[in-house]
C-alpha cells in the first residue's frame, strides 16, 4: 500500500510540500527568536525596585520656551555665572 501512495505522488507535489515544511520552519524560528528577544529587552528596559530601596522621582520635563529662555531673569544670571568665572565688572 505504501509503494502504491509514493507511486500516485508526483514531482510538484512534491517540491510544494518541500517548500511548505522549510517556510514553516524558518518563520517558526523567527517568530521565536523575535519574542526571546522581546522579553530579554522588557527585562533591560524596566528593572523592578528591590526591597529598601526608595522609589524614584521621576523629573517633569518642561517644553522648551524661547520667550523664558532669553527674559530678563535668565539672561541676567547667565551673566553673572559669565562673570564669575571669567571676570567684569
Amino acid at each position: 500500500m505504501y509503494d502504491q501512495a509514493r507511486a500516485q505522488t508526483d514531482t510538484a507535489t512534491y517540491y510544494i510540500v518541500i517548500a511548505y515544511f522549510l517556510s514553516l520552519v524558518a518563520i517558526g524560528n523567527i517568530m521565536l527568536l523575535s519574542l526571546f528577544t522581546a522579553i530579554l529587552l522588557q527585562n533591560f528596559e524596566d528593572p523592578e525596585p528591590e526591597e529598601g530601596d526608595e522609589p524614584v522621582e521621576e523629573v517633569k520635563k518642561e517644553k522648551f520656551n524661547i520667550k523664558k529662555f532669553f527674559s530678563k531673569e535668565t539672561l541676567g544670571k547667565f551673566s553673572a555665572i559669565f562673570y564669575n568665572i571669567f571676570g567684569g565688572p
